[in-house]
């Protein structure tokens, strides 16, 4: 109980810092996923800039997956801290069980589909005769990964909703160790290739799994999982999907988003540039996931707080976050315009994909400082229940990003992709700080 009532009278500045931290690192694995396997792709015994390339279409259908893993796990710690701040354990035990069995379900569904179809989905997604044998041999590995990653991914929001930031963060951090390990064992000795980068990926995810399920087996701990509770109800799965559906719809049109700058770049440049595209998202992704850290952070404290109405406590840790967020922000876009061919030569990149990446990264990270607090405002309303403004705000990026990137190369050629992307994120922030200043209003009593 006493890591609960700290979210009510601790003070502000430790108390973010005791939240973010764990949940940026938990954020932070996917990423660190990614970028350790690319590294040692690039370097890879009869792997390099195609193999690359295979990531780049496998992408999309990764971040598909993990927006599973989003969808439950945000869903199901806001309605906890909720309902922690109701003082109503009962209903917090029922979300848990019913999010750990949907979980499951959900995330074997797209598993299942993508075996079964795994040929036309790559080709579709724009795989090539060069890339497909690549992007085939670690899909295989990744897909059985991505469910113990959504798995992981609900059992550590749950940890941190119920005050255990510090372990949620510790399991998190062995996954990756593990993973940094393995990947080059795999790669480099044993020559497995793609096949050795996905199997370090499923191993890491399973061994984390491990280290997670026995602090909730523990019938003695504050929280722990019960038979009884592992069932469905309908009612809470409706009010976890009502949270945890807008930032599941802001990974899930990220794919898409990927997807169509995939499509674009081939129709009007070369493979070059859709790798050089590839190598950039990977540090974009690193930034974007430290935002959605913070954000998933400060999670249980705005939830609490606005549960128990202490509206100004909600908004002072929010403006916090505001601060730290755009500093970081600031810090991306100095690397994107200063470091950017240092940073993308760890890829082990050719000169002319060197060029193209560094590009990119510029591109990337120039709306970085207004992304960040763009995002913390579109999960504030997640946090406090309100997730159809959020859902609306994601939707209104796709609205603006589509036409932009189809009508733009038609006048400026590839140029008119890359500017697509930082255009559309403007007119998002435009839209959020508007919604936002309205529901800050009503909240306050438009004081």
């Amino acid at each position: 109980m006493k890591q609960i009532l700290e979210l009510r009278d601790k003070k502000i500045h430790p108390l973010f810092w005791k939240y973010t931290l764990p949940s940026i690192a938990g954020t932070l694995a996917l990423a660190i996923y990614y970028i350790i396997d690319s590294i040692f792709i690039g370097y890879g015994p009869g792997l390099g800039e195609h193999a690359l390339g295979a990531l780049g279409v496998l992408l999309p259908i990764m971040n598909l997956l993990a927006s599973l893993g989003t969808l439950m796990g945000v869903g199901t710690s806001s309605r906890i801290s909720i309902y922690f701040g109701l003082n109503n354990k009962e209903m917090a035990m029922q979300v848990m069980g019913t999010s750990l069995l949907f979980t499951f379900i959900i995330s074997m569904i797209p598993v299942i589909g993508i075996y079964l179809f795994m040929e036309p989905i790559l080709y579709w997604m724009g795989a090539t005769d060069e890339t497909y044998l690549f992007a085939k041999d670690f899909l295989c590995y990744y897909l059985p990964a991505s469910l113990f990653l959504n798995m992981g991914s609900t059992l550590t929001n749950i940890m941190k909703a119920t005050g255990f930031p510090k372990k949620s963060m510790y399991v998190i951090g062995v996954s990756v160790i593990f993973n940094f390990i393995l990947a080059p064992l795999f790669i480099f000795c044993f020559k497995w290739g793609m096949k050795g980068a996905g199997g370090a990926t499923l191993l890491s995810t399973f061994f984390s799994a491990c280290i997670i399920i026995p602090h909730f087996l523990n019938a003695k701990s504050f929280f722990p999982i019960k038979l009884s509770y592992l069932r469905l109800r309908f009612n809470i799965l409706f009010k976890i999907l009502n949270i945890g559906f807008a930032p599941f719809l802001i990974t899930a049109m990220t794919s898409l988003i990927v997807f169509f700058t995939n499509k674009q770049l081939i129709a009007y440049s070369n493979p070059v540039s859709l790798e050089g595209y590839v190598i950039a998202s990977r540090f974009h992704y690193v930034f974007i996931m430290i935002f959605i850290g913070i954000s998933q952070g400060i999670q249980p404290i705005i939830g609490y707080n606005f549960g128990a109405k202490n509206y100004a406590r909600m908004f002072q840790t929010l403006y916090y976050a505001f601060g730290v967020a755009f500093i970081i922000g600031i810090i991306a876009l100095l690397s994107g315009i200063f470091a950017s061919e240092y940073m993308v030569q760890v890829f082990n990149p050719g000169p002319e994909l060197t060029i193209e990446a560094s590009k990119a990264l510029f591109v990337l990270t120039i709306t970085l400082p207004l992304a960040g607090c763009q995002m913390l405002m579109s999960g504030f309303f997640q946090h406090i229940g309100n997730a159809v403004k959020s859902a609306v705000l994601s939707i209104i990026r796709q609205i603006s990003f589509i036409p932009l990137v189809y009508l733009l190369p038609l006048y400026w050629g590839v140029n008119g992709v890359w500017a697509s992307l930082p255009f559309s994120e403007i007119v998002v922030c435009i839209s959020t700080y508007i919604v936002f200043y309205s529901q800050k209003k009503q909240i306050t009593g438009n004081r």
